[in-house]
């Protein structure tokens, strides 16, 4: 979703069909590019700057869920007892 709003832009000046084929993967864009030859090369920097913004974004995700985990780990997980300590109430 985000790598493709971010090329989108870059992708304009492409045939519909070559832009649909770039539009869908970092992969896919360097494959057109490819075919285009040097006039491809200027899809490379958008389109890598595109899919490192969107991988910025997906780690940022990333990092908030696994912070996420580890609170509710933290507040609602049993504690280990110490050797020796008793059960209270059963």
């Amino acid at each position: 979703m985000f790598y493709r709003q971010r090329a989108q832009p870059s992708l304009t000046h492409l045939p519909a069909a070559a832009r649909a084929a770039a539009s869908s993967s970092i992969t896919a864009t360097q494959a057109v590019a490819q075919q285009l030859g040097t006039a491809g090369h200027a899809l490379l920097v958008p389109a890598n700057n595109s899919f490192v913004h969107a991988m910025h974004f997906t780690s940022l995700v990333a990092a908030g869920a696994r912070a996420g985990g580890g609170f509710v780990v933290l507040r609602w997980m049993p504690r280990r007892r110490r050797q020796g300590q008793a059960r209270l109430g059963r």
